[in-house]
């Protein structure tokens, strides 16, 4: 979604599937699952930007493993 983005442990934007473009869809309008691949380490999810109205959540944090899928 725009507004959201996923960095590493360093602070570099990571690649990130919307869902919103024409090619992210299924031919009814449905969102096409996606998966994003990440490397073993720790990462933070942060909401850069709200929908009006709405507050901004806080950042989570979380850590890929070795032998995670």
């Amino acid at each position: 979604m725009e507004g959201n983005t996923i960095k590493d442990k360093d602070g570099n934007d990571l690649p990130w599937v919307s869902g919103e473009a024409a090619e992210d869809k299924n031919e009814d309008g449905t969102v096409k699952p996606h998966k994003v691949k990440l490397s073993p380490g720790t990462y933070q999810l942060v909401e850069e930007s709200a929908p009006f109205g709405y507050l901004t959540a806080d950042p989570i944090t979380f850590t890929v493993g070795e032998t995670e899928v």
